[in-house]
């Protein structure tokens, strides 16, 4: 049962914005979590907020938008003109959050599906190779007695 409670923590911290699942997964594989399960949980929980983002982007919009000047709304439109839409969302999840990526698309004018789909997609792009570097790094570098998790997942 604790096994469960594991991969539902990474699925729930992959779901918090600034925690991401790009951040989280790595660390739950590092702590000796299993790769796929990690993968699955932190993807799906960090998928499950973006949909619910761009669904109420219009609310959102408005909280983002509302402090034009401030350091986070200059930092996400100038690496929008600098990098474009594609660009910008392949660089969001690590350089602002995938949240927050996802709320400037659509805010500078990116449709929903399309904001979804390549913030989606950027977020797998970032996560899977961390997650397998953070995997094959645990045995090359011989961590394995540093894995925190296992006394959750052994049980």
């Amino acid at each position: 049962m604790s096994g469960v409670f594991v991969y539902l923590t990474i699925f729930i911290l992959g779901a918090i914005p600034l925690f991401e699942a790009t951040f989280v997964v790595p660390i739950a594989i590092l702590g000796g979590a299993n790769l796929f399960l990690s993968l699955a949980a932190g993807i799906s929980g960090n998928f499950l907020t973006i949909i619910l983002v761009v669904i109420f982007s219009e609310k959102v919009k408005d909280w983002f938008m509302k402090d034009k000047a401030s350091r986070r709304n200059q930092r996400a439109e100038g690496i929008w003109k600098k990098f474009g839409f594609h660009g910008f969302v392949l660089l969001g999840p690590i350089l602002l959050s995938s949240h927050v990526s996802a709320i400037a698309a659509v805010s500078f004018g990116a449709t929903r599906a399309k904001t979804i789909a390549y913030v989606t997609l950027s977020l797998i792009i970032w996560t899977l190779p961390l997650a397998i570097l953070a995997n094959y790094g645990v045995d090359f570098l011989g961590l394995e007695d540093m894995q925190f998790l296992r006394r959750y997942l052994d049980s």
